[in-house]
């Protein structure tokens, strides 16, 4: 599309070639730097066992999923992107790669299998989110139905394990896990998880929403960290009664 720019960017020793759109402040830091130094896409790299099943939930335009799938090859990694003109650049981004270890679902996860309301900004799209306020804050959004899967149904039976499973969805994160509980149980993923405060419309709903994610991790005996973006091999266990804006990185004890 018009101002999308094509990049060439050595990831753990794999090239990528990579289109970026420089109205996009997260595709602007690739361009600059490429994708060495991202403490998610680090995390993805690192922790994910050999020969497991990667999930990218809320993949946007493959800048995790693209360089992940080129730089482990022995992995599989599924992308879910539910808006349409994001899931096509995510589509041409795979295919420039030719990476055959990439699986693209036009839906979205929640906690049980349906339809959704599905609130879309294209203009940004790192906006778009079955939560509703995380998109009408930053504008008036577009509203379509999408198809809903729950990581259960579509993996839980899957002789290959799910080995990491990145969610990012704009405060839709404690459904995607609510949704996994099988998976969590039997597989037992390193997680990754967005959290922003800023996606509730209330430091009250915040909290709830805190409170719940934590219970349903302590449950099936995983332990919460901080993902430093500034130092990102240093991990601080997360103190789910404070503001939280940023990464949790969920291990299983």
């Amino acid at each position: 599309p018009d101002g999308e720019v094509a990049i060439r960017a050595p990831y753990r020793h794999r090239e990528v070639v990579f289109a970026c759109d420089p109205g996009n402040h997260f595709e602007r830091l690739i361009i600059r730097q490429g994708f060495d130094g991202h403490p998610v896409l680090d995390c993805m790299s690192e922790l994910a066992p050999d020969r497991s099943i990667i999930l990218d939930v809320g993949a946007n335009v493959g800048v995790y999923s693209v360089p992940l799938a080129a730089a482990r090859p022995d992995t599989t990694v599924h992308a879910f992107e539910p808006n349409p003109v994001v899931a096509r650049r995510l589509a041409a981004n795979v295919a420039m790669n030719r990476l055959a270890n990439i699986v693209l679902h036009p839906e979205a996860l929640s906690d049980a299998a349906g339809e959704a309301d599905f609130y879309r900004l294209d203009a940004d799209a790192t906006l778009s989110s079955l939560n509703r306020h995380a998109a009408v804050i930053h504008g008036v959004p577009d509203v379509h139905r999408v198809k809903v899967q729950t990581i259960d149904a579509l993996f839980a039976d899957d002789p290959q394990p799910v080995g990491f499973i990145k969610v990012d969805v704009q405060g839709a994160e404690r459904k995607v896990l609510e949704g996994a509980q099988r998976c969590l149980r039997r597989d037992r993923p390193v997680l990754l998880i967005e959290h922003e405060d800023s996606h509730f419309e209330s430091p009250a709903l915040a909290a709830t929403e805190k409170a719940t994610l934590s219970t349903l991790l302590a449950d099936h005996g995983y332990v919460a960290y901080c993902v430093s973006r500034p130092a990102a091999r240093l991990l601080f266990p997360v103190d789910w009664g404070r503001p939280l804006h940023g990464d949790v990185l969920a291990l299983p004890s």
